[in-house]
C-alpha cells in the first residue's frame, strides 16, 4: 500500500524547470476538495526457497516510485500551456497538442530537460510547504467544463536524478 502525504488549507502551486525553485510562476489554485498529494510506492524483489514454497523467504529493495496528484480550483490556462511546452514543446497559443509519437522523452544534452519542478504554498501560514524536482507529466483532465467552476487535475511522477536523491523537501511558510 503507498504511502500518502497530504497538503492541508487551500495553497498556490508554483512550476519551474527542473533543477530550480519554483517561486512566481503559479499554475493555479487549489482548495480543501481535492488537496495536493504525494504518493509513493516501493518496489521489491521477491526471492523465494524451496522450503517456503510460494512465499517470499526475504526481498530485494528496487527502489521506489512517486506521484504527485493535485487538481486546481482556479488556474491560469497560460500557464498550463508553458508546462506543457516545457515537457513535451508541442503546446502552442491556446491549444492543447499531441506530442510525438516516439520522440524521445528527455534530451541527454540538456540537464532536467522535458521535466519540471513543482511547490506547494500554502495560504496559511505555518503551514508546510512542499517542493519536488523532476517530474513528468503522467495525465492531465479538465474536469467539470459547463455551469459550475472548471478544475484542472494532474498527475505527475517523481523521478530520481541519482541514487538517494530527495522525492521532496518538506519546509514551512
Amino acid at each position: 500500500m503507498p504511502a500518502i502525504l497530504n497538503v492541508t488549507g487551500p495553497h498556490q502551486i508554483a512550476w519551474a524547470a527542473a533543477g530550480t525553485t519554483p517561486t512566481t510562476a503559479y499554475l493555479g489554485r487549489a482548495d480543501n476538495d481535492d488537496l495536493f498529494s504525494i504518493e509513493m510506492e516501493y518496489k521489491y524483489q521477491d526471492v523465494y526457497t524451496n522450503e517456503l514454497g510460494q512465499s517470499p523467504a526475504n526481498a530485494i529493495l528496487m527502489g521506489a516510485t512517486a506521484f504527485v496528484n493535485f487538481t486546481l480550483v482556479s488556474y491560469d490556462p497560460d500557464a498550463i500551456l508553458n508546462v506543457f511546452e516545457e515537457l513535451d514543446g508541442y503546446a502552442t497559443a491556446g491549444n492543447y497538442v499531441f506530442p510525438s509519437v516516439g520522440k524521445l522523452a528527455y534530451d541527454s544534452t540538456i540537464n532536467n530537460a522535458n521535466l519540471i519542478a513543482l511547490k506547494v504554498i500554502p495560504a496559511n501560514t505555518g503551514s508546510p510547504t512542499y517542493f519536488v524536482d523532476r517530474c513528468r507529466l503522467i495525465s492531465h483532465t479538465i474536469k467539470d467544463v459547463g455551469n459550475k467552476p472548471t478544475r484542472a487535475g494532474f498527475r505527475f511522477e517523481i523521478l530520481a536524478g541519482a541514487p538517494n536523491a530527495n522525492i521532496f523537501v518538506r519546509g514551512t511558510v
